[in-house]
């Protein structure tokens, strides 16, 4: 059988997979063998012998990965990749990696995802009514400020994180003119230390979004962080995000007004944020301070 391009690095990295399990992960190397054949040795396969075993081998190799994926640290992916291709692993399983990843490093339990639920979202979700703001290049804003909703939905037992669902004006179609296109994006949250963080999907550019909240002294009533996305134009933008709870809204559809334009002297009307320095620091930067950016 010839060797495929770059077989000795693989081997290589085969290898270290191999370590990994029967060091880290409590798989008996002995029994793992024994699986893929009576006769199968791992040492032998790794050298390019028993090539009959080989199949086997790494057939079993990355089911023993996949079923364990919530403990492997992030470090070993790109190895998992080079063995087994770069899109081996379901997007389910990475995703799942990716939750426990966040779940673990924020030392977070049931009672306390439960404890941020009941404060963020209650007992039916909470709506929250939002406004990004970003300065222009010459430190003045010129353009309207966007205005949309999002809805924190509650912790359920057994989850490791909250679902945000967000509605905003599709500022491609609706060039600021009604009637809006609404353009919906999905995402989760964890809360870690004394932020939290929404990573989501927008649904009609297919692109991530990143949002770090600061968790609000005043409840849940208001709070404010930094968002980080692509906007239609194909540039990233960073720009100051405020929330601020609509009372008794349970729906997205029934916060439909609260969805499109604003100017900065309704803004800093409509959002009645207690930090005023945060405010502040919008606009007393000339354009140049780290979090801003040309939108």
């Amino acid at each position: 059988m010839p060797k495929e391009e770059n077989y000795f690095e693989k081997m290589e990295a085969t290898r270290l997979l191999v370590t990994y399990l029967t060091k880290s992960m409590g798989v008996v190397r002995k029994r793992f063998e024994t699986e893929i054949a009576s006769n199968a040795n791992i040492s032998d396969i790794l050298r390019g012998q028993q090539p009959g075993n080989r199949e086997k081998f790494f057939k079993l190799l990355k089911e023993k990965y996949d079923q364990n994926i919530g403990d492997v640290p992030l470090w070993i992916m790109p190895v998992y990749r080079r063995v087994f291709g770069a899109s081996s692993a379901p997007i389910g399983v990475i995703e799942d990696a990716m939750i426990d990843q966040f779940y673990n490093a924020a030392r977070l339990t049931g009672d306390k995802l439960k404890k941020f639920s009941d404060q963020y979202a209650g007992e039916k979700g909470k709506v929250y009514a939002y406004a990004r703001y970003a300065m222009q290049q010459n430190g003045k804003r010129e353009n309207p400020i966007l205005t949309g909703v999002t809805k924190i939905y509650p912790y359920e037992k057994g989850d490791k994180f909250l679902r945000s669902v967000s509605e905003v004006i599709h500022r491609n179609k609706t060039m600021q003119k009604k009637p809006w296109h609404y353009n919906k994006l999905n995402g989760f949250i964890i809360p870690f230390g004394d932020y939290f963080f929404e990573i989501g999907i927008d649904k009609a550019y297919q692109y991530p979004f990143f949002i770090g909240h600061s968790q609000s002294p005043n409840g849940a009533t208001s709070f404010h962080g930094i968002s980080f996305r692509r906007y239609p134009k194909g540039r990233l933008l960073a720009a100051r995000i405020f929330h601020q709870l609509l009372p008794n809204v349970t729906s997205l559809d029934n916060a439909k007004e609260s969805i499109g334009y604003t100017t900065l002297d309704k803004f800093t009307e409509m959002f009645s944020m207690t930090d005023a320095n945060f405010l502040e620091n919008i606009g007393n930067h000339d354009g140049k301070g780290p979090i801003v950016s040309k939108e």
